[in-house]
Parts: C-alpha cells; structure tokens; sequence
C-alpha cells in the first residue's frame, strides 16, 4: 500500500504508517495530517474493506469467465487472461492519471522474487477456466 495522493490517499497513506509502525511495535501512527492518528480499528476497517473487495473481483472475474466460456461458446481461456490483465493495467493508468491512487514503479529484484507465484497464479486461473 504506497498510495500518496488523490481522493482515498490520505487513509491508505496513514495505514502505510500504522502498519510500519505496528511491526515496531507501536499501537498508533501518525497520518499525513499531523494533528490527527489512525487508530487500530481505522487499519482494522480497511484491511476488512480490501479483503472484500478482492473477494468480490474474483468473484465477478470467475463468474464473467463461466459466462463467457459456457454461455457465449468462447472457448480461449488464454486470450480472456490476457485480455484481463490489459484491462486491469489500462484502468490502473487511468485511475492514477486522475489522481485516484498512486504506486510505486517495478522494481526488478522484487519482481524477480515473485515469479514462481504469479506463475502458480496464471496456473490457477488456467485450470479453473477448464474445470
């Protein structure tokens, strides 16, 4: 979580600090505003909110590929990954071009490191589309 700026920066800014500062050992952090703290129930509440949020996408990206595979007879389980992964970068650029969220650039030795699960992800997806 390295948002910085836009409309919900401000919560996941203060949420980057408490959780650095909770792995210290801290019970609150201090927000971009340095009159006001994020409490735990804050970090708590957008922890629950990203679990859902992830979990209703994927729920909506595997429903929308049965559909398309079983309803609409399209039977290119690989090109409906790749076209998700255009569209999820396309609308990742949009929403930081208008200032909705910000992230870091790639670095490569993370990148790197994390190869063998994307590619178990990729695995995943694939194996679910046949089933």
């Amino acid at each position: 979580l390295s948002m910085q700026r836009g409309l919900i920066a401000p919560l996941y800014r203060s949420l980057d600090d408490a959780l650095d500062d909770e792995e210290k050992g801290f019970k609150r952090a201090p927000s971009e505003n340095s009159n006001s703290t994020v409490s735990k129930p804050l970090t708590f509440t957008l922890a629950i909110l990203s679990s859902f949020s992830y979990s209703f996408a994927s729920l909506g990206m595997t429903l929308t590929n049965k559909a398309m595979f079983t309803h609409f007879l399209f039977d290119f389980p690989v090109a409906i990954l790749i076209f998700q992964n255009i569209f999820t970068v396309v609308l990742l650029n949009v929403f930081s071009k208008a200032n909705l969220l910000s992230f870091k650039g790639v670095k490569w030795e993370i990148a790197k490191k994390w190869i063998p699960v994307n590619l178990f992800f990729i695995l995943m997806l694939l194996t679910g589309s046949y089933a």
